[in-house]
């Protein structure tokens, strides 16, 4: 599978997930911003993961002025991973917790 199928799958997914729990446990709106955070936070993981991999398991690509930098891109994929694993993490944390902040307040 090709690294945009990754990225589509991983970020459709995490979308429907993001959209039930607003809908089911919370009963509120989703959020675009949100949306659109968890999916460019998906391209990180998906990019980072694959960067990743190609630095510590394909050596060979980092030739010529890029012989030396087999580290630095492994740990700034890392780098990109964690952060946007994290993204991730807290938004779902928010609304699976049903945050107050976040419910609509029935009509009396």
């Amino acid at each position: 599978m090709d690294i945009i199928a990754k990225l589509i799958l991983l970020g459709l997914s995490l979308v429907i997930v993001y959209i039930g729990l607003a809908f089911y446990k919370e009963r509120t709106k989703t959020d675009l911003t949100e949306a659109v955070t968890i999916i460019l936070s998906a391209a990180g993981l998906v990019s980072s993961v694959d960067l990743g991999l190609i630095s510590v398991f394909n050596p060979e690509s980092f030739v010529g002025q890029l012989a030396d930098q087999r580290i630095p891109v492994g740990i700034g994929a890392f780098a990109v991973f964690w952060v946007s694993f994290q993204t991730i993490y807290c938004i779902f944390e928010k609304h699976y917790k049903c945050d107050e902040s976040l419910r609509v307040r029935a009509q009396e």
